[in-house]
């Protein structure tokens, strides 16, 4: 991983993202961009403000002695949020980008929120959504994830993290379209858990992780998607909730409607996604 984009809006949710994107940089050796957005039409005043607020939230979370005045890379522009840090994140060529929860941390605001869901609809590398503990370790991990491009999200996933315990949800037989389709469910389910613990396995090692050093955990039930995903993390407790939405099926559905926002709201864990697709208008 090179390049990091921190999309920070000053509140204390962008702080935690501020603080886990530096962490992150620090252990990966990335280079580090950090924007904020101010709606249009803003002052050079105001963009100046914006910059030296965001400069000093940067500098509580570096790593560089006290004292000592940081270079950073700080962009201040005025205009559509979602649509500024889509265009940031590709004229940077950011292989993430690092976005924050308003206040307290509710999944929803973020995933739900007109910046958030667009960002996240439309971003071309991963997008993780920090509302925890920016210094806790991502050591349990649940994964739900459902194509082939998953591999780029789940090697994302132990590169940023010190995995322990890896929980693979595999849902099937809902009333909802399942994971796996139609047809024979159960061959369906074996055979996708097969794909998925050889997909996990790929993931650890292109990251450098062990795999002897990971407990690897299949959580296969039958319901809706969402609600499999909500019954494992309540379980699970895990420390990020790694989604792909690429395959067919439930995941999917994550950005067809606001039933997911039901099932995952109030969710206390960073959430790493990638969702695939082209751009289109920001929403007002």
């Amino acid at each position: 991983m090179k390049r990091i984009l921190v999309a920070a809006d000053l509140t204390a949710g962008s702080a935690a993202a501020v603080g886990r994107a530096c962490r992150i940089a620090n252990a990966q050796s990335a280079e580090l961009r950090f924007l904020h957005v101010l709606h249009a039409p803003a002052t050079e005043r105001e963009r100046e403000a914006a910059r030296l607020a965001l400069h000093d939230q940067v500098e509580n979370h570096s790593a560089a002695p006290q004292g000592v005045e940081l270079d950073l890379a700080i962009t201040v522009v005025d205009g559509n949020p979602a649509e500024s840090i889509l265009d940031e994140a590709g004229d940077f060529a950011a292989d993430l980008v690092v976005l924050g929860t308003h206040g307290e941390p509710k999944l929803s605001d973020a995933i739900f929120g007109t910046v958030g869901s667009h960002v996240m609809r439309h971003s071309n590398c991963p997008v993780l959504v920090v509302q925890d503990d920016d210094g806790r370790p991502y050591e349990q991990i649940l994964a739900a994830i459902g194509g082939d491009e998953d591999d780029r999200l789940l090697q994302m996933a132990f590169t940023i993290s010190t995995p322990k315990d890896v929980h693979i949800v595999h849902a099937y037989g809902s009333a909802f379209e399942s994971l796996f389709g139609t047809g024979d469910v159960m061959e369906d389910v074996r055979t996708e858990q097969e794909v998925q613990l050889l997909r996990v396995r790929r993931s650890l090692a292109a990251a450098g992780v062990p795999a002897s050093s990971v407990r690897l955990h299949n959580v296969v039930r039958e319901g809706d998607v969402m609600d499999v995903i909500g019954s494992a993390w309540r379980e699970a407790e895990p420390d990020l909730l790694v989604m792909g939405t690429h395959g067919r099926g439930g995941i999917a559905r994550l950005f067809l409607g606001s039933y997911a926002e039901h099932v995952l709201f109030g969710y206390r864990s960073d959430i790493l996604i990638l969702r695939s697709g082209g751009r289109t208008a920001a929403p007002a």
